[in-house]
C-alpha cells in the first residue's frame, strides 16, 4: 500500500500514453443533496425523490440525504412527501449538480384518530421475509444459466489542485478536462482503468460445475500496473444479501434480512407501491448500535413471495474497514418465474484509501462494478422445456 504513495502521482502520466485520454465517457444527470423542513430547518428522512417522467428514484436517508444517477434524459426532479407540498424542480442534464431542498408543511384537516399499542408492522413483514428466504435464496438452484455483462472501473480520486500543479503534470493539464464527480461521496475523480466483458455462465451445483463463455471484452486505460491491481482485485466480492451474514474485506457484516436481524437492526415502513406487476413495500434500515458490522439502507420487497426485489444497503461511518472508507452495495432482482427470483443487475461502490491516516482530503482510489444478468434460465425451466 505504501509503494502507492510514491508512484500515484505517475498515474496520470500513465495515462496520456496508454490512450485513455480518448475514451469519450458516457454523460450522467447526477443529482445528490439534502432535504429539510423548512420551519425547523430538520433533515427529513424517507422522502422520495424520482426523476420526473421515469421509474428511476430513491429516498432520503435518516438524515435527509440522497443521491440519484441516470443516463436517461430527464430534465426535472420530483419530490414529495407526507404532509408536505409536492415539488418539481428543474435540473440539468448531464452534469453533477448539487440540489439541497426545503420543503413546506401541508396544512390537511384530519378527523380524530385513535392511537392503540401494538407491534411494529415492519418487524412482522421482517418475520415473512424471513420466513421465505429459503425459497427466494437464487443460490438454492441446482443449475442456471445467463447472458452477463460485467464493467469494472477504477478512478484516482480528490484530485487537488496541489497535485495538479505538480511540474510533472504541467504538459499534461488537458487529462484534467475528464474530471467527473461521484454523486455518492461528491469527491472528484478521473477514470484510469475500465474493463467491460460479454459472457454466457453455466453452473451446476452437484457434481460441482462451473463455466464462462467470454464473448466479447475490451479494457481501456492503465493495464499494467501492480498498485492499481491490487484494488481491483479486491472488487470480486461475494454479495448475497439472503447469507445471514456478508463478508466483506474480511469482515462479516450482518445481512439486513439475517435470521438476527431485530437484534442488529431498527426497521421502519415507510411506504408501498406497485412495481413491475407486483403489489411492494417499502422498507428502511439502521443499526441498533454504532459499532456494530451493520449497513444502513433501504429495499422493496414483493407482496405474497416476500421476494427482495431491490436493495441498497452502504457501510455506516462508525465501522472500522482497512483501507475503505466508504461502501455502497446495489441488489436489483428480476422474477424469473411464478417461483424463482435471480439478480438483474448487481453494483458495488468501494473508496479506498491509500493510507490508514485521516483521508478527507488525500488521494484515493473509487472502485466500482457493475454486473447485469439477462436470458436467466433456472434448471426448473429447463426442465418445462424438455
Amino acid at each position: 500500500m505504501m509503494k502507492i504513495l510514491k508512484t500515484g502521482f505517475l498515474l496520470l502520466t500513465i495515462l496520456v500514453f496508454s490512450g485513455f485520454s480518448q475514451v469519450v465517457l458516457a454523460q450522467s444527470t447526477k443529482i445528490r443533496g439534502r432535504i429539510i423542513d423548512s420551519e425547523t430547518k430538520q433533515p427529513l428522512p424517507f422522502v422520495n425523490i424520482a426523476f420526473k417522467g421515469t421509474t428511476i428514484g430513491t429516498t432520503t436517508d435518516f438524515d435527509g440525504n440522497y443521491f440519484l444517477e441516470t443516463r436517461t434524459p430527464t430534465d426535472s426532479l420530483f419530490v414529495s412527501f407526507v404532509g408536505y407540498k409536492e415539488r418539481v424542480y428543474k435540473i440539468q442534464k448531464g452534469i453533477f449538480q448539487t440540489l439541497n431542498i426545503e420543503l413546506h408543511s401541508e396544512t390537511v384537516a384530519l378527523n380524530e384518530i385513535k392511537v392503540v399499542p401494538g407491534e411494529n408492522p415492519a418487524h412482522i413483514l421482517l418475520r415473512k421475509i424471513i420466513a421465505r428466504k429459503k425459497k427466494n435464496n437464487p443460490a438454492r438452484l441446482e443449475s442456471y444459466q445467463y447472458e452477463t455483462y460485467t464493467k469494472m472501473e477504477m478512478d484516482l480520486n480528490n484530485i487537488g489542485d496541489d497535485f495538479k500543479n505538480k511540474k510533472i503534470m504541467r504538459q499534461f493539464q488537458f487529462v484534467f478536462d475528464y474530471v467527473d464527480t461521484s454523486v455518492v461521496t461528491g469527491k472528484s475523480y478521473l477514470p484510469v482503468f475500465i474493463t467491460e466483458s460479454l459472457s454466457d455462465y453455466y453452473y451446476r451445483k452437484s457434481p460441482k460445475l462451473e463455466r464462462e463463455v467470454i464473448k466479447a471484452s475490451q479494457m481501456s486505460g492503465v493495464e499494467d500496473n501492480a498498485s492499481l491491481a491490487q484494488f481491483t482485485g479486491q472488487l470480486h466480492q461475494n454479495i448475497n444479501i439472503y447469507d445471514n451474514f456478508i463478508d466483506l474485506f474480511n469482515k462479516g457484516f450482518v445481512s439486513p434480512i439475517a435470521d438476527g436481524g431485530l437484534s442488529y437492526y431498527k426497521y421502519y415502513l415507510t411506504d408501498s407501491a406497485y412495481r413491475d406487476g407486483n403489489w411492494s413495500y417499502h422498507m428502511s434500515f439502521k443499526p441498533k448500535r454504532k459499532l456494530d458490522p451493520c449497513f444502513v439502507g433501504d429495499f422493496w420487497v414483493a407482496d405474497t413471495t416476500f421476494a427482495i426485489d431491490n436493495m441498497k444497503m452502504r457501510i455506516t461511518k462508525d465501522v472500522n474497514l482497512n483501507w475503505v472508507t466508504d461502501l455502497v452495495s446495489t441488489n436489483e432482482f428480476q422474477k424469473v418465474n411464478d417461483s424463482t427470483w435471480f439478480l438483474k443487475k448487481q453494483d458495488l461502490f468501494v473508496d479506498f484509501m491509500l493510507t490508514n491516516r485521516d483521508s478527507t482530503n488525500q488521494m484515493g482510489f473509487f472502485g466500482r462494478k457493475s454486473i447485469s444478468y439477462r436470458d436467466v434460465k433456472s434448471i426448473l425451466q429447463l426442465k418445462k422445456k424438455l
